[in-house]
């Protein structure tokens, strides 16, 4: 309990003295760059958790010995080390890699394209495209089973792919890219079946 109270009061001193810091930098033009929450919480937990690096840090930053912003630089890799830790929170984002390897196969005998995707992928589709994921939930499994949909799809992103940009050639085809596309067309297919 008295090592919150000590890191409380050094924390109040720390906001005093970056205040005092940022006033004179705004007075004489220089900047001022100011620590994240989530460095000022690493530098707590530090603080909290080694009683050693508290008591330099109060024989030196709280006796006006060195500035704070100099004690933490000196001590760079520790801080970065807890700042990491701190953000170990934080959800991983989802990686593209995994669309990288959905690519069309053909036997070579036949004009037969095939495509290979797993549920993470299919997953991963969604997540990137809400579009998608709409189309699906309108369309599963009232008007088309999940085979056809993701054949549908795939055939759509293989032929913008292919053509470019390019008009599509036919109706299925134009169906096709006009289910995926975020503009209400797949309300406007299901509604028309």
């Amino acid at each position: 309990d008295n090592v919150s109270d000590n890191v409380a009061q050094l924390l109040a001193r720390l906001k005093a003295k970056e205040k005092a810091a940022s006033e004179a930098a705004a007075g004489s033009g220089k900047t001022f760059v100011k620590s994240s929450p989530v460095e000022v919480a690493a530098r707590k937990a530090l603080l909290a958790s080694n009683k050693e690096l508290q008591a330099l840090y109060n024989e030196m930053v709280v006796a006006g010995v060195v500035s704070d912003e100099d004690f933490w630089a000196a001590r760079r890799q520790l801080l970065e080390a807890a700042t990491a830790k701190a953000g170990a929170g934080q959800r991983l984002g989802i990686s593209n890699a995994m669309m990288a390897t959905v690519k069309p196969t053909s036997d070579g005998r036949s004009n037969t394209v095939k495509f290979n995707l797993t549920p993470e992928m299919m997953h991963q589709i969604f997540a990137e495209k809400p579009a998608v994921r709409k189309a699906y939930l309108t369309n599963v499994p009232e008007i088309m089973n999940e085979r056809t949909f993701w054949t549908r799809y795939c055939r759509a992103q293989y032929f913008q792919k292919v053509r470019k940009g390019a008009c599509a050639q036919g109706e299925e085809e134009a169906e096709d890219i006009a289910l995926f596309e975020d503009n209400g067309a797949s309300e406007a297919l299901a509604a028309k079946r």
